[in-house]
């Protein structure tokens, strides 16, 4: 006995031209229902099955879709090389910390032109060069900052900004 709850979509008419492969459709798409040669070929599609077999069945796909996700999305924290130090720049939903240069060197683009949030970086002091992405309900800002830190070996930096009371830079700071 079947047991199944079916929902037509909308989808565009086809006629069977080729019974034979649609019929093979028939095990991918639920049932096909064929007519005569010039009638449309409707796909209906199974969105939820109610007998206990299929709702056992859904309920452990659904768990190990979400599992997945889960494990999937979970981020392991980031270490710093040996001997070196991490700088980790904040991204939130407010602002966006970008590491633009080290010392007066290169720019460090992650590719595409765009900036990243992290950087590696030799023991010792440094002047970094910083881009702050200011997001606002009318769009973004982007204001330069300047972070002199003095780095220590295997230590991981938490870079943050604030736009300044004048709106013209950002104020950084590194916490460990």
């Amino acid at each position: 006995m079947d047991c199944f709850i079916k929902t037509e979509l909308s989808q565009p008419n086809i006629t069977n031209t080729s019974t034979h492969s649609l019929r093979s459709l028939g095990k991918f798409y639920g049932r096909i229902s064929l007519r005569s040669k010039a009638a449309p070929i409707k796909f209906p599609v199974m969105w939820g099955v109610m007998c206990f077999k299929g709702f056992f069945m859904q309920s452990k796909v659904l768990t190990i879709i979400i599992l997945s996700l889960m494990f999937g999305c979970q981020s392991t924290p980031q270490n710093a090389e040996s001997g070196k130090g991490l700088l980790i720049g904040e991204y939130s939903s407010a602002v966006k910390v970008m590491i633009r240069q080290i010392d007066k060197g290169d720019i460090l683009w992650e590719g595409n032109y765009k900036l990243g949030t992290t950087a590696s970086i030799e023991v010792g002091n440094h002047t970094v060069s910083i881009m702050c992405e200011f997001s606002y309900s009318w769009g973004k800002k982007l204001s330069p900052g300047t972070l002199n830190i003095d780095i220590k070996p295997d230590t991981v930096y938490n870079v943050s900004g604030k736009l300044s009371p004048s709106g013209d830079n950002c104020l950084v700071v590194a916490n460990t």
